[in-house]
């Protein structure tokens, strides 16, 4: 029992250092004017992407259109190629803001438990619930090099779900995004943890025979 909680608070050192070794950075930004509308029939946007090489995502947002300030709360969400739900938090005009390079408007991101995503299919959508907030289209996008953009999803499931394919035109309609860093090297594999782990538990059990012998 003793060995398995060091090495549950070894993982949670490991994570929480490499967590602060860098800032996040904008996965996805619009780079010009876009357009902006209201989500109408659909209540479920975001995009799909490829990760190249492992990234960590540590917040996660909506795009914030100008004058400040959101209509309403939006529940934001990462998915894996499987459907499953990997992460998800509620955005708020009190979260915290991340400038765009498009003058429509900023990011709101909340922070989440960071995950480490290794090269495969994810989505990233939010739910609008009465489109008091708009969304954008027909932008153009800048996006880092760990990621690749595939499609736009859109889709009107009336609760927040995975965002479903949307066949207009790409890039297409954009809202939730997420702040990614490169994972850090000093994430080690969990084979590694496991024996960092052990050896922590091992060092300890030696600590505690010295002191019952002396």
């Amino acid at each position: 029992m003793r060995t398995c909680s060091l090495w549950v608070i070894t993982i949670g050192v490991v994570l929480a250092t490499a967590g602060v070794a860098q800032a996040g950075a904008l996965a996805l930004d619009v780079t010009s004017d876009t357009q902006l509308f209201a989500v109408g029939v659909f209540r479920n946007v975001g995009w799909e992407f490829s990760v190249n090489s492992p990234i960590m995502v540590n917040d996660l947002g909506i795009f914030d259109v100008d004058p400040a300030g959101l209509g309403e709360s939006h529940q934001v969400g990462l998915w894996d190629n499987l459907g499953t739900l990997l992460a998800q938090t509620t955005v708020t005009t009190g979260s915290t803001i991340i400038s765009s390079a498009s003058t429509a408007g900023d990011w709101l991101f909340q922070s989440i438990a960071p995950i480490v995503l290794v090269p495969g299919t994810y989505v990233t959508g939010a739910f609008y619930p009465t489109g008091a907030d708009q969304v954008m289209g027909n932008t153009t996008i800048s996006i880092v090099p760990e990621i690749s953009f595939l499609h736009s999803r859109a889709s009107s499931q009336a609760s927040f779900a995975e965002p479903g394919p949307y066949g207009l035109v790409e890039p297409g309609v954009f809202g939730a995004n997420i702040s990614v860093q490169t994972a850090p090297a000093a994430i080690p594999e969990p084979a590694s943890l496991l024996l960092l782990g052990t050896g922590l538990a091992v060092g300890a059990r030696r600590r505690r025979t010295r002191q019952q012998n002396s």
